[in-house]
């Protein structure tokens, strides 16, 4: 299957579904998987695929919560909401607002903009009602955003670039707090700063313009010596994994919903990510790197070249998680967009 043939397969007239896999709660409009899709439908020029790229943002606003968040996915047809597990999901409402900037920027479709603004402005007022101390960052609990079964909370990195597409101001204060020298820090919190290396944060800085172009080769540094070729040209959510012997493993053991999927290597836990390599090719392109680009969009190919998956185990490097998966579609093609034409989608 063609990546685009399964953008087709999962469009609704609500919109994006995740995946035509009826697992768990995936085959519904999530906020974020919906956007990112979007994004690359954006790319095809595809007249329905947009429309569905639209009718997600629709879908979204519609089931806007009291307080102005945007859910993180809704099961239309069985008229179910959720705004989170334990926790509610902060980049939902991020993804929803810079997809709604995206589309009408790609489409210039200013009636759907004043319909939607309403939902905007609601979305803005929560976002500054969870920065809490009005320090300019967004304060996100454990489990808040896409790696909704893994550890972290506080001052996500990855959750304030996506906030600094909306607040540029926000920009700044990430240069100011969150460099290590060899990586962007993955979080900060009240009890300190992680350790830890965030890939899908990190890939987002550079190609946002956070990273200056020495920060930006560090982090390419960090990558070349713990992926690249180790890992066959995909990449992990984080970095190192989390082993039963470690600390925090009592506290991700337990961060789960369905069932556990945290192993070692598996999942936000080291597995590896088509969809991450796809952002990485990106980011490559625009920094023009095209023979590194390359070899992360041979890998991202080789990863789906039988289907979309979630992730890869990074031990046997086999399938993951929920198969036929949107955004790893979408990956492939505004990895192979960048590659070709040398136009970023936008963000």
């Amino acid at each position: 299957m063609q990546a685009i043939e399964l953008l087709r397969q999962v469009s609704t007239p609500h919109g994006f579904l995740a995946t035509p896999t009826d697992r768990h709660n995936y085959r519904r409009v999530w906020a974020r998987d919906s956007v990112i899709t979007g994004l690359a439908a954006l790319t095809t020029d595809d007249s329905q695929l947009i429309e569905t790229f639209k009718q997600s943002l629709l879908t979204l606003a519609k089931h806007q919560g009291k307080a102005g968040q945007i859910p993180s996915n809704v099961a239309v047809e069985k008229n179910q909401v959720s705004y989170g597990g334990s926790a509610g999901r902060v980049d939902a409402t991020l993804w929803f607002i810079i997809g709604v900037e995206q589309y009408v920027r790609h489409t210039g479709d200013t009636t759907t903009q004043q319909q939607l603004q309403p939902a905007i402005d609601r979305a803005k007022h929560v976002l500054l009602a969870w920065e809490y101390n009005q320090g300019g960052l967004l304060y996100v609990p454990d489990t808040g955003d896409w790696a909704d079964e893994y550890t972290r909370g506080g001052y996500v990195l990855y959750d304030q670039i996506l906030y600094s597409r909306i607040q540029p101001q926000v920009s700044e204060l990430i240069k100011q707090r969150y460099w290590s020298d060899r990586y962007w820090t993955s979080m900060i919190s009240p009890f300190g700063r992680s350790t830890q290396f965030d890939t899908f944060a990190n890939v987002l800085a550079n190609l946002c313009g956070v990273s200056s172009p020495e920060q930006a080769a560090a982090v390419d540094h960090y990558m070349a010596e713990h992926f690249a070729e180790k890992t066959h040209y995909l990449l992990p959510a984080f970095d190192p994994v989390i082993q039963p012997t470690d600390p925090s493993w009592d506290q991700l053991s337990n961060a789960y919903q369905f069932e556990f999927k945290n192993k070692p290597y598996h999942y936000h836990n080291g597995g590896l990510w088509p969809m991450l390599s796809g952002w990485y090719v990106m980011d490559l392109v625009q920094r023009k790197q095209r023979n590194l680009a390359k070899q992360y969009l041979d890998g991202l190919h080789q990863a789906t070249a039988a289907g979309f998956p979630e992730y890869l185990d990074a031990r046997q490097f086999q399938p993951g998680g929920t198969p036929q998966l949107a955004w790893t579609a979408a990956a492939v093609l505004f990895a192979e967009h960048a590659y070709e034409t040398n136009a970023i989608a936008g963000l």
